[in-house]
């Protein structure tokens, strides 16, 4: 172990091997000690599980190498370790490599066999799985139940907490309020001319930031607030706005009264209606924030009031010029005092403004919070979202050893990925445990790349592993607003300050020459032109510059931009001459001219062809986008083309044939007056099942069918085509063996590519009923509520071109990467909300408000005490934006090609020569700007050209690069070998079959044929009924009233009704037992026998009959039972106890009889 505790931060850049580095220093740990154990103490923290999965092979995979490596035999990775192991000091004392190389090899074995036979002891895990063990270690501090479950389906509980809140308002006689608020906030959206008949979507959708950990302290200062407090502030920010406009507006009426006093328009005014005079007519403009670039007052009216020339020339030759100079005074003074009220009163009218539309949402809040809390208790669920705000607190207050304790484990050493990712509150959640292990002296370390940091949607905050990396950590406290917390931290910190080391992972492995040092330049460009965002400046800072492997070959490398508009023509490009063919597009004629977008796909097309022409493979070629949207555009226009494609459509499940046909039949299953279900699963069946098109005769036959008043012609159709669906039987199945039956009785499971989207479909069906059971038209409602997010994962090893987004391409790498529309913007949304802070009272619109503005990112907020906020979020944006530009072109090794819109050229008549340079001051609003710029600064931008080849020649790489190769990297950073023909182990499934589960329980059919139980479980079905009839038989004559009783009563059908009857005459009629059914006797049915006023016996005969005995010398009893057969001897026993009580009663004579149903068989005594 070091002697020195260390917290060591790698910034690894794009494809420097940051996976092989912390897969190294995991083992470095491991190995070090002499322990076999000592990985126990270790734990690896990453973002995915298939991250950690990969890190988990990775690890254990290197120690089965070094456990088996030959004698003789060398492995580089071993021999790193073992050196680095000797120089920083476990392995000093070995004065030989090869004994350093030999004691390394031992530990493996040891250490590989127990992580073996303790894997649940291999602590590498994703964060989410970490701290899900401290909520659980933790359930009673947290007010949870001990059993609850992980819920990752935060959308679904959201939508079911609108659903409650919306239903008391219905319901709830105490809810006044909560429906006067919502009635509030649909005709304040009515007031602005938007819908408000989609409110539960809108609050689903506001409700997200419930979850959100970017905003969790101000949601925690936001839920404190009751539904009144939220009327009153929604009422004082109005009256606010209100009172400012009618302060600004009666200032500027006694500017126009004068004027209007002394006869005087705005033409008698310098410059008339766009001078001074404006301002005072157009009054609600000093409560207006000015477009970017412009100022106000404006430049006229200020030389205006500050040259004292308030006449116009018509003033003049009207010869009004005295009378202009007599208001002149008044004028100038009513100027200088909106100008007070303007710099005093904007920014808090801009507040107020902002915040009002956003009150009644807000307000809502609190009341989602607690329908989500109750359905979470009800479920007895816990969102993952929240796992990270729960135990905020304890970690922060609790020592670190009672946590170990309560956990189970004690970890020495923490190695964190993916750092750039993690969000505040999983940082400071790990923190303390970071803190405890450095105080022991041990290594620990995080591992990432600020510059590929793209999920800040979602939490991540790529500036911790930034200010850690360039020790400033107090940039990470300073802004916390709760000071016990802020000092909590800074207190931490001082600990991490005393530790941390910077090293930086800056050689592309990945990558060809051409593309690095496109890269390098480009990025550098960008940071030297956007000096006024300074995180730009220190990210793309003189250190981020990528090297090539030493002594490596150079790999062949090209890079090239391709600009489009909607003007381009419809003609052919030449991607290997970079220019446009006079050859026609393929239906389009001469003249005809392509939009933006159908331009940019037919360039991807092309390119992709030019790929392939040069001996690239589909799977070596990937397409990336940046929305989802321009992903599945792209992906559908190429599928129409015939080309194999891997996106997130092709593996989503509701794009499938096979499930679209199987839910198309639940469909109608659940509905059948559903016609719409019936034509598609009819469509379904021709297409996917039968392998017909669609054809005019039977598209009407469809349409007829799906017409018809009833579901059984469809149902009559699907037998004739020999799928008979059984819908009287199949519809009463559970969801997963009604799946079932439908796919075995389709024969989806041949059709072999699509067999996996079956499977997830089935575990879909299963994980559903597990959960929420088998009701059909729930299932269907949560189908269509979720079936855009249910996939299958990619097939590995299949030769198909991946299109994709930016984010799903993070990590992976291609040998050709195509980014279409590349003019992302660079700027917030129309709409992104800002959950400002404004701890200062003075800030605030109203006094009694919160701290917390929550308003849209718009320029108005840059006149406001929220403009430092604002701008921090306009930089974090662009930053955003940028990497993901960053990840895009760190992702191919040989070919990089980016199209993009071309910018529109600007007026000639308004040009001059510094045009450029000014608009270059600014930041970029898109990615084409900043393309466009980089061009122009290398002075290669043409109006007139549209492709640029920066680097490398396509025609020399088509003849130096074979599918296979990759760019030359060490053996221990090759993480990113492509899958190769040889190397695909997968084992077709050729003989799958689907049967119905009756017929797969064997041993229960082969011995219905023996003991026919289902005919048995029908006769004492009857027999129980028939038992239960006779109870209420005194006499024969009894039968038909009892009988229809029992009709009457619901206990049998009136088709049950005539079976019933017969077998009760059976037994009444029977040559033995008609005179125990005849008026000459008395019965009673399970009499009780008490004695001494309490029950003698639990069991009582079926019926008791008294009679005179034969020659009148007293009273019999009989006592007669109904059973089922076979006759046994322990029958008898109750019968005979029972007499035995008679007897004692003073019965002389008492018989016994017991009467078998089925064999009739009646066995008498005495």
């Amino acid at each position: 172990m070091p002697s020195q505790p260390t917290f060591r931060i790698y910034s690894s850049s794009a494809g420097s091997g940051k996976t092989y580095q912390l897969t190294k220093e995991y083992l470095k740990l491991a190995l070090g000690s002499e322990e076999a154990g000592y990985f126990k103490s270790i734990l690896a923290i990453t973002f995915t599980n298939d991250a950690a999965g990969e890190m988990k092979q990775r690890i254990l995979g290197a120690l089965r190498r070094f456990a088996r490596l030959p004698a003789g035999q060398h492995d580089p990775l071993l021999t790193d370790i073992a050196e680095e192991l000797h120089q920083e000091g476990p392995l000093a004392h070995l004065p030989t490599a090869a004994e350093r190389r030999r004691v390394v090899q031992e530990r493996a074995q040891a250490t590989f066999r127990l992580a073996l036979y303790h894997y649940a002891d291999f602590a590498v895990s994703t964060i989410d799985s970490f701290v899900q063990r401290i909520v659980t270690a933790f359930t009673r501090e947290l007010g949870l139940p001990a059993t609850f479950e992980v819920e990752l389906d935060s959308a679904t509980v959201l939508q079911g907490a609108v659903a409650l809140v919306l239903d008391r308002v219905n319901r709830d006689p105490n809810a006044a309020l909560l429906s006067r608020t919502i009635s509030d906030f649909a005709l304040n959206k009515a007031e602005e001319g938007k819908t408000w008949n989609n409110l539960p979507e809108e609050l689903v959708e506001f409700g997200q930031f419930l979850l959100s950990e970017p905003v969790h302290e101000a949601m925690q200062q936001l839920q404190q607030l009751s539904l009144a407090d939220y009327r009153r502030l929604h009422e004082g920010l109005k009256l606010r706005k209100q009172e400012i406009e009618v302060l600004v507006q009666q200032t500027a009426a006694v500017a126009l009264e004068t004027l209007a006093n002394a006869g005087l328009e705005a033409e008698h005014l310098a410059s008339g209606a766009n001078g001074v005079y404006g301002h005072f007519h157009n009054w609600h403009r000093w409560l207006e924030a000015p477009a970017a670039g412009a100022s106000f007052p404006t430049a006229t009216a200020l030389k205006t009031v500050e040259t004292d020339k308030w006449g116009s020339a018509a003033a003049k030759k009207q010869g009004r010029e005295h009378d202009v100079a007599a208001v002149a005074p008044v004028l100038a003074q009513i100027f200088v005092r909106l100008q007070e009220v303007r710099q005093r009163l904007l920014p808090s009218y801009l507040l107020a403004a902002g915040m009002l539309p956003y009150v009644f949402q807000v307000s809502l809040l609190s009341e989602l919070s607690k329908a989500v809390e109750q359905l979470s208790r009800d479920r007895g669920v816990v969102l993952i979202a929240e796992f990270n705000r729960r135990i905020a607190q304890i970690v922060l207050h609790e020592p670190v050893p009672f946590l170990y304790e309560r956990l189970g484990d004690r970890y020495q050493h923490l190695l964190i990925d993916e750092f750039q990712d993690t969000s505040v509150l999983q940082w400071n959640n790990l923190l303390p445990l970071v803190e405890n292990a450095l105080g022991s002296g041990h290594l620990n370390l995080a591992v990432g790349d600020a510059k590929q940091a793209i999920y800040r949607w979602r939490g991540g905050e790529m500036e911790q592993i930034l200010r850690l990396y360039q020790q400033q950590t107090h940039h990470l406290y300073d802004r916390v607003p709760d000071p016990e917390t802020r000092q909590r931290l800074a207190d931490r910190y001082q600990t991490i300050d005393q530790a941390l080391e910077a090293r930086n992972l800056n050689v592309n492995y990945r990558s060809g020459r051409a593309i690095v040092e496109f890269n390098n330049v480009f990025f550098g460009h960008v940071s030297e032109t956007h000096a006024a965002l300074p995180l730009v400046q220190e990210l793309f800072d003189a250190g981020f510059t990528q090297q090539l492997p030493a002594g490596a070959e150079p790999a062949p490398a090209h890079v090239e931009l391709l600009f489009t508009d909607d003007e381009a023509p419809a003609t052919r490009y030449d991607a290997a001459a970079g220019t446009f063919t006079p050859a026609l597009l393929p239906g389009y004629l001469p003249g005809q001219t392509l939009d933006y977008h159908e331009s940019t796909l037919y360039l991807t097309l092309q390119l992709v062809e030019q790929a392939l022409a040069d001996g690239f493979r589909l799977q070596d070629v990937a397409v990336l986008c940046r929305t989802r949207g321009n992903s599945r555009r792209t992906a559908k226009f190429l599928k129409e083309r015939g080309y194999d494609i891997i996106s997130a459509d092709s593996l989503s499940l509701e794009f499938a044939d096979v499930v679209n046909l199987l839910v198309s039949v639940f469909r109608v299953l659940n509905r059948p007056a559903d016609t719409l279900a019936r034509a598609e699963a009819l469509l379904l069946v021709d297409r996917v099942v039968r392998g017909h098109a669609p054809t005019p005769d039977r598209a009407r036959r469809w349409a007829e069918l799906a017409n018809a008043e009833s579901a059984e012609p469809f149902f009559d159709e699907l037998r004739a085509l020999g799928y008979d669906v059984q819908e009287g039987e199949t519809g009463n199945l559970g969801l997963y063996e009604l799946t079932e039956r439908l796919i075995g009785l389709f024969g989806l499971l041949e059709r072999v590519t699509e067999r996996e989207y079956l499977f997830r479909f089935l575990d879909l069906t299963l994980e559903y009923s597990l959960r929420y059971g088998n009701n059909l038209n729930n299932f269907l409602t949560y189908w269509d509520q979720k079936k855009g997010s249910l996939s299958i994962n990619a097939p590995a090893g299949r030769n198909a071109l991946t299109i994709t987004t930016v984010h799903k391409a993070k990590g992976l790498a291609y040998g050709v990467v195509i980014v279409p529309f590349a003019d992302w913007s660079l700027r917030p949304f129309m709409g992104t909300l800002l959950w400002g802070r404004l701890p200062e009272v003075a800030d605030r619109p109203v006094p009694d408000m919160p701290g917390v503005a929550v308003l849209s990112q718009k320029q108005d907020l840059l006149f406001t005490p929220l403009a430092g906020q604002y701008t921090e979020e306009l930089e974090k944006t662009f930053l955003e934006g940028l990497n993901m530009l960053y990840v895009a072109f760190t992702r191919p090794r040989h070919r990089l090609y980016v199209i993009s819109r071309k910018p529109k050229p600007a007026k000639k008549a308004a040009r001059n020569d510094d045009d450029d340079a000014a608009s270059f001051d600014k930041p970029a609003g898109t990615v084409a700007e900043l393309l466009h710029r980089y061009l122009v600064s290398t002075t290669l931008w043409n109006e007139e050209q549209m492709a640029y080849s920066l680097a490398g020649s396509p025609g020399l790489l088509a003849d130096s690069f074979s599918g296979n190769e990759t760019p030359s990297q060490p053996p221990k950073t090759n993480n990113e070998k492509p899958i190769t023909n040889n190397e695909n182990h997968d084992l077709p499934l050729t003989n799958l079959t689907s049967t119905p589960w009756e017929k797969r329980l064997r041993l229960r059919q082969h011995a219905n044929t023996v003991f026919d139980f289902d005919e048995q479980q029908a006769q004492r079905e009857w027999n129980r009924r028939l038992h239960y009839a006779l109870r209420r038989v005194k006499q024969a004559t009894d039968a038909d009233r009892v009988a229809a009783q029992l009709a009457a009563e619901g206990i049998i059908s009136l088709q049950e009704r005539p079976e019933l009857l017969r077998r009760l005459r059976e037994v009444v009629d029977n040559a033995q037992l008609a005179h125990y059914f005849s008026a000459r006797v008395e019965a009673e049915a399970e009499r009780e026998i008490l004695v001494g006023g309490t029950r003698k016996q639990d069991y009582k005969p079926d019926r008791i009959v008294f009679e005179t005995a034969p020659g009148g010398t007293g009273r019999r009893v009989t006592l007669l039972d109904f059973k089922q057969p076979p006759a046994e001897f322990r029958h008898r026993v109750p019968l005979q106890q029972y007499a035995a009580l008679f007897r004692q009663l003073g019965f002389a004579e008492v018989r016994c009889v017991l009467y078998y149903f089925d064999t009739r068989e009646v066995v008498e005594w005495e």
